[in-house]
């Protein structure tokens, strides 16, 4: 009960003051102070008649001690660690990759080392036969990102899943990290919750309007709005070029 006590006491002490990915070497001194000096107070001050002075009494919590930090520390190793790498793939095999891999780390015991692995893909709205549907589309076609460990043992079990054609890097052996730039947008993009419109239309493309006040007009796309769905076209009027903005539905391409 007394090392359950004093173990409970430990950990309160680091969920306060050690947070998230950004521990630093200081605050291992800080805890460990803490924590022996707890130790000699209980251990030796005679105020504390309930609890046994003994120097058995110390070693136990010596070795509570020693062995909760080496966790502690080797977690916060690993967290410090992780990072996020590309991996190329066969085209068009990349949720087959993403799903052997997952397989592979569940089967070889790899969770420690291996965290998620995630084909990029953002949702867009297409338009098809004159009406909207969602398309989900990979950002970047025949790459998975993994974010992981980095070790020989990560780096086999990832290099050798079917379809993994190499790591994203200077060499197959010393694949490059994705900087924390682009995994924020990466994962940003991931997460939208709302789709853009997926329009194929290209700037100075000329198009045909097919509905609305100016339809049968053709006319040049000056300006496309991928977030809204909608275009700015340069019609014909009275012998001037007009600038409307019509609906993405509105136009078709010639």
């Amino acid at each position: 009960m007394y090392e359950k006590f004093f173990r409970y006491e430990l950990f309160r002490f680091l969920s306060v003051y050690l947070v998230g990915d950004k521990i630093k070497g200081g605050l291992y001194a800080i805890a460990g102070g803490v924590a022996e000096a707890t130790m000699r107070i209980i251990a030796y001050n005679p105020t504390l008649s309930s609890v046994p002075r003994t120097n058995e009494t110390v070693k136990n919590l010596n070795s509570i001690v020693e062995n909760d930090f080496s966790n502690i520390r080797s977690t916060m190793e690993k967290n410090e660690n992780r990072r996020w790498y590309a991996i190329q793939t066969y085209s068009g095999y990349e949720d087959a990759v993403a799903r052997y891999l997952s397989q592979r780390v569940e089967s070889l015991a790899m969770t420690d080392k291996i965290f998620n692995v995630v084909v990029p893909k953002e949702v867009k709205i297409g338009i098809k036969s004159g009406k909207r549907h969602k398309v989900e589309e990979k950002i970047y076609p025949g790459y998975v990102l993994v974010e992981m460990v980095l070790d020989n043992d990560s780096w086999y079990v990832v290099r050798n899943t079917p379809r993994v054609t190499g790591f994203v890097g200077q060499n197959a052996a010393t694949p490059t990290p994705l900087s924390e730039a682009e995994v924020q947008e990466l994962l940003g993009r991931i997460g939208e919750k709302e789709p853009v419109y997926q329009l194929d239309l290209v700037i100075d493309e000329t198009v045909r309007i097919i509905d609305g006040p100016f339809k049968d007009n053709e006319g040049k796309v000056a300006e496309i709005d991928e977030e809204k769905g909608k275009i700015k076209v340069l019609v014909p009027v009275f012998g001037r070029d007009t600038l409307v903005e019509l609906d993405s539905l509105q136009v078709q391409k010639i």
